[in-house]
């Protein structure tokens, strides 16, 4: 599907970007936001909803959403790439936290522990979409306070 080494990202993460330039993909990000008619994409996990699954569908999503967002603003066909990350532990979903405190302690809860990392990546050109999940079991080091407090700054 990459045949040219340009994509739309629809992502604003400055790590998906860097590892884009890391492997040599051009790419122009797509400010999903801002398209008419199009309503966000909800980073929500449903009810009963695993992790890993969350992470696809989340891919999807932005893919697709960022495929629409193409069509209608009538842009060249790159295929747009649409990325999530998702961390588990304990069976649940670690979701982005909300200010220094949240992050604070969700790094005392994977503080020398185990946990899933699970990232999906979606690739959307036309009506295709390719998808794959690669899901990484991560232990983390014991943090101590100082080292905690390093870390969130």
């Amino acid at each position: 599907m990459l045949v040219d080494k340009r994509v739309y990202l629809a992502s604003q993460s400055p790590r998906r970007r860097e590892l884009l330039k890391q492997i040599g993909v051009s790419y122009e990000v797509l400010p999903l936001r801002s398209a008419p008619g199009r309503s966000d994409v909800i980073e929500v996990p449903s009810p009963g909803e695993i992790a890993s699954d969350f992470a696809r569908r989340m891919a999807s999503e932005k893919a697709t959403s960022g495929w629409r967002a193409v069509e209608g603003r009538k842009l060249l066909g790159y295929p747009v790439l649409g990325a999530d990350t998702v961390v588990e532990i304990d069976d649940h979903i670690l979701g982005k936290p909300n200010g220094r405190a949240e992050a604070a302690d969700m790094l005392r809860l994977l503080s020398g522990r185990s946990h899933w990392v699970h990232t999906a990546v979606a690739v959307q050109q036309y009506a295709k979409q390719e998808l794959r999940l690669s899901s990484s079991l991560v232990t983390f080091a014991s943090l101590q306070e100082d080292e905690l407090q390093r870390y969130l700054d």
